[in-house]
């Protein structure tokens, strides 16, 4: 009987192995799906702090980041209030270049500084509105730090633009018109350069067009509808270069010859 009882308690307890070693696989199995159910955490943006600035190629440049889980270094110069991003850019030649925030959603702060950590000279600083304007040196780095506006902004999607002169800010990269065709262009970055003609008086902010006649005709450039004044100088080839041959005021009428090439060099009043 003691043998006969030993095999049944010996049957009974293999019995319960299997029963216990299923409940102990389903317990873990439901520890490791448990965390799926867990919202994972925002990051914080690659470029959050000084030293893992977003490096700018060219311009222009656009970039999108959200900046809600970004933190505020305490290095960090004064200009706006929290949750700070950087961008860097080193021009290749000296200019007018403009920063700016728009089509973010939500209000920010916008410094723009040289030099190195803890070193930092500022440049410019827009509290509010997220646009600043300067003159960029050649081979100089900027350093360019986004914030959220006063007071305790909570960030959000962030829209940086970077933008450089216009590509008919000289000569030769004058934009070629056509007629009866209106060009809108913004020309706040435009530059003058040493070599442009001050002849019928001083202008800035410069840009350039040109124009290749087909037939001998009157012709009249007019860009009266401008939200500036200016005036407009009239150049073309006559063996020696480009040479101014007329000057007019936000426009100019002249008698073209066919097969000619025209120049026209458009600024505000200096």
């Amino acid at each position: 009987m003691a043998i006969a009882e030993n095999s049944f308690e010996r049957e009974e307890a293999q019995m319960r192995r299997p029963a216990i070693r299923r409940f102990v696989v389903g317990s873990v199995a439901g520890l490791l799906f448990a965390p799926l159910n867990v919202s994972p955490a925002l990051a914080q943006p690659a470029n959050d702090d000084f030293d893992s600035a977003t490096v700018v190629p060219s311009l222009p440049f656009t970039d999108t980041v959200s900046t809600s889980e970004a933190t505020t270094a305490f290095d960090d110069p004064f200009c706006g209030d929290a949750h700070s991003v950087w961008y860097s850019f080193t021009p290749t030649q000296s200019g007018t270049i403009g920063a700016d925030t728009f089509g973010s959603d939500y209000n920010t702060a916008l410094g723009v500084y040289t030099g190195s950590r803890g070193a930092l000279g500022e440049v410019a600083c827009e509290f509010s509105g997220g646009q600043v304007a300067f003159n960029a040196s050649a081979n100089t780095t900027y350093f360019f730090m986004v914030t959220s506006a006063c007071c305790g902004g909570p960030g959000g999607t962030l829209v940086f633009n970077l933008q450089g002169p216009p590509a008919n800010d000289e000569l030769s990269g004058a934009t070629p018109l056509t007629l009866n065709t209106t060009v809108t262009q913004d020309t706040t970055l435009a530059t003058s350069a040493p070599t442009d003609s001050s002849t019928c008086g001083p202008v800035s902010n410069t840009v350039w067009f040109s124009f290749t006649a087909t037939q001998s005709q009157a012709l009249a450039l007019d860009w009266s509808g401008s939200s500036y004044d200016g005036r407009t100088y009239l150049l073309t080839d006559l063996g020696a270069g480009p040479q101014v041959i007329a000057c007019g005021f936000e426009g100019i009428r002249f008698d073209a010859t066919a097969g000619r090439t025209y120049f026209f060099m458009v600024g505000s009043f200096a």
